[in-house]
């Protein structure tokens, strides 16, 4: 069983990248991708970059698995980011 959909985003306004990775610090072991689930993470050269930075729920699940503390993750600015529909 795999992932077939990724949970649908609707951003404000395209916040800048308030998701980045400390190159010097990133031992690309992979758990930032493999926990994504919006698939934001990919290997670039011999780091892991969210290349896809605006599929971000803002969940944080990379920045939690990252024993190297390569990622850098700030909330957007006020206004800017997800919004999350009414239940």
């Amino acid at each position: 069983m795999g992932i077939e959909k990724k949970f649908p985003l609707h951003h404000k306004e395209a916040p800048s990248p308030f998701i980045k990775v400390i190159e010097e610090k990133c031992v690309a072991c992979g758990n930032c991708a493999a926990i994504c689930p919006q698939n934001v993470w990919q290997r670039v050269g011999n780091i892991y970059q969210p290349v896809n930075y605006l599929d971000c729920s803002e969940c944080g699940a990379c920045w939690d698995v990252c024993e190297a503390e390569a990622i850098d993750l700030s909330n957007p600015e006020g206004g800017k980011g997800v919004i999350f529909p009414d239940a």
